[in-house]
């Protein structure tokens, strides 16, 4: 009895891995396929350019200039006493926002600015 379920706990065992080999494979073709329509870059928002975001909530924000992140500590809290975490800093003409980035939704880059 003790034969068979070694027996089985194998084939088990060898059928995870072959699914575990199968999938890498087929990540790695679908990868090297998508490769061959889109192209990668590593172009993404910067600081110091001109964008309009679109947050979560479906609020626009027109016209601001990304400054960079900033991180807070264990001790100190967010703007108006959020939970500590990342924060996006934007400025625009009037006014500097501090938004959380998974708060948006994306960006739409303005050219020429």
């Amino acid at each position: 009895m003790a034969e068979i379920w070694a027996i089985i706990v194998s084939i088990i065992l060898i059928l995870i891995i072959i699914g575990m080999i199968k999938a890498s494979r087929e990540k790695s073709r679908n990868k090297k396929i998508a490769e061959r329509f889109i192209k990668e870059t590593d172009d993404f928002v910067r600081t110091g350019r001109v964008y309009s975001i679109i947050l979560s909530d479906g609020r626009r924000l027109d016209d601001v200039t990304i400054i960079g992140y900033s991180k807070f500590n264990d001790n100190v809290m967010g703007p108006s006493n959020y939970l500590p975490g990342n924060w996006m800093i934007l400025e625009s003409s009037t006014k500097r926002i501090f938004v959380r980035p998974s708060a948006i939704r994306y960006y739409e880059e303005k050219k020429g600015a």
